[in-house]
Order: structure tokens, then C-alpha cells, then sequence
């Protein structure tokens, strides 16, 4: 037996939502859950049709990929080193900075499996950045390069400018 589920969804970039309804997807994404179990707990076996939106403070395109891909996306196995960026291919032809708005997307709606596929392809993308562009990719300061291990007595010691502004 199918249920109905609508869950209308509207990204900040939207003015009309569209409408999620693929229960898999939805429960990939535990945000949504938690939102629609708010209104009916059973929602996964007797259906929802929510009237109102989802507001989800991201661009379309970014939450559009995550609904896409989120199936098919599954976090990289670090323990077994195998995960390769032609698993990701649609995630690897996009830039960096669609990477971190897609990126972003996930970690709202605590995709964790998508936040660590795209966080792997972000990662291979920054292995030939020199520390200066990525350090610009992340939006923080770049500080030269520095000796703070002292051979004599075995500690570090870093300066007081590491510590300010945190």
C-alpha cells in the first residue's frame, strides 16, 4: 500500500516551494524528520500532507543536489582508504564554492552522509591548493610559517597572536 507524503519545501532563493516526496529521501535528512514528526509522528507509514513550507535558509540548487544525489551518496569508508572521486562525479564536476553551499545545505538538514561525500571531494580539490588559497577558501588568515617546537625543552610555544580574536 503507498502513502501520500507531501512536504512542501521553500529555499531562501524560492518564492513558490516545491514539494519533497520521497519518504527515503526525507528520512536522510533528520531536520525534515524532526519537522514533520512534529505534526504527525506516523507520517513514514500513514502519509503527511503538510500545508505549510519547510523554510530551509539555503539556495535551491544547493538543496536540490543533496535531494538528488543523498540516495546514492554514501560516506566515504575511511577505514578501508578506497573511496574514489569518480563515485562522486557529479559532486567533483562542481566548483569549490557550490561545493561549500551544497556542503552547507547538508549540515542544515544533518545529512551527514552527503556532508562527508561532499567534504571528501572538497578535500580532494584543495590537494593541489597551495595553504594561502585554501586558507581563502575558508575564510581565515594564513599566518607564516613559524618554528614553535623548542628542541630544549620539548614544548610548544606559540605566540600570543595564535590566541587572540578566538
Amino acid at each position: 500500500m503507498s502513502v501520500t507524503v507531501e512536504v512542501p519545501i521553500k529555499f531562501q532563493d524560492q518564492t513558490e516551494p516545491s514539494v519533497l516526496r520521497d519518504v527515503a529521501i526525507i528520512q536522510k535528512c533528520p531536520v525534515l524528520v524532526r519537522a514533520i514528526e512534529s505534526k504527525n509522528p506516523d507520517w513514514a507509514t500513514d502519509g503527511v500532507q503538510l500545508k505549510d513550507a519547510i523554510e530551509i535558509p539555503q539556495k535551491k540548487a544547493a538543496g536540490d543536489f543533496v535531494f538528488t544525489h543523498t540516495l546514492r551518496y554514501e560516506a566515504p569508508d575511511m577505514d578501508k582508504d578506497d573511496a574514489k572521486v569518480e563515485d562522486y562525479k557529479e559532486a567533483n564536476n562542481k566548483t569549490l564554492e557550490e561545493l561549500k553551499e551544497i556542503i552547507e545545505c547538508a549540515s542544515f538538514l544533518e545529512n551527514s552522509s552527503m556532508m562527508h561525500a561532499v567534504g571528501f571531494i572538497i578535500a580532494k580539490k584543495m590537494d593541489t591548493m597551495t595553504v594561502e588559497d585554501i586558507a581563502e577558501y575558508l575564510g581565515t588568515e594564513c599566518l607564516p610559517e613559524a618554528q614553535f617546537f623548542d628542541e630544549t625543552d620539548g614544548w610548544v610555544h606559540a605566540p600570543q597572536e595564535v590566541f587572540q580574536n578566538n
